[in-house]
């Protein structure tokens, strides 16, 4: 009996492990997909290289980590592609991008895996710790610079948002909730209006 009793408590240990790895998997949501994105297929001293032998960089900003970082925020920011809004004269664009950030605070055990979110890289990258905002941000509209310096205003940290280079994504905190009413966040942390 004893030798019976070891092989099933192994089997039901194995069986209740894997059922929890399967159960932690979870699904990602994803709520506002890209339209038609163009795919970026290289990311070079902060360079995004898209279809066509076309380049460009994001507007209105400027990296503030070591340039390996930055290759890495951006080729994680566009891993789902890119739609350009605008193009800029200075060879830099508006550019939006749908970001994944992962699940990594415990809630995972209700199979929700992270999100992704549909937000301007510009404004991602500086909201994230990767960049900060260009005291001349000629050719930008009022608004786009608006929201571009109102999400430094939303960093309570220097540090970058962490990578997860593994899952291809951010690790997700209260910055995913700003982007679904950031100019209501930035209009209450910088007491200014929208323009």
């Amino acid at each position: 009996m004893k030798w019976i009793a070891l092989p099933v408590t192994l089997a039901i240990m194995g069986w209740a492990l894997a059922a929890m790895m399967i159960e932690r998997e979870g699904t990602w949501k994803r709520p506002n997909p890209l339209q038609d994105p163009v795919q970026v297929t290289d990311v070079r001293s902060g360079e995004l290289h898209i279809q066509n032998d076309r380049i460009v960089r994001p507007a209105g900003i400027s990296s503030s980590v070591p340039d390996g970082d930055w290759d890495k925020f951006l080729s994680i920011a566009t891993a789902q592609g890119i739609v350009i809004d605008r193009h800029l004269d200075d060879g830099t664009a508006v550019i939006r991008v749908e970001a994944k950030f992962y699940n990594w605070c415990g809630t995972s055990s209700r199979r929700w895996a992270g999100t992704y979110v549909s937000c301007d890289l510009s404004v991602l990258a500086v909201r994230c710790g990767y960049a900060e905002p260009l005291d001349d941000q000629v050719g930008l509209y009022d608004l786009e610079a608006w929201r571009i310096d109102g999400a430094r205003a939303l960093r309570f940290d220097d540090e970058p948002v962490v990578i997860n280079e593994h899952l291809n994504a951010f690790r997700f905190d209260s910055l995913v909730y700003e982007f679904q009413d950031l100019d209501q966040y930035i209009e209450s942390v910088t007491e200014t209006s929208r323009p």
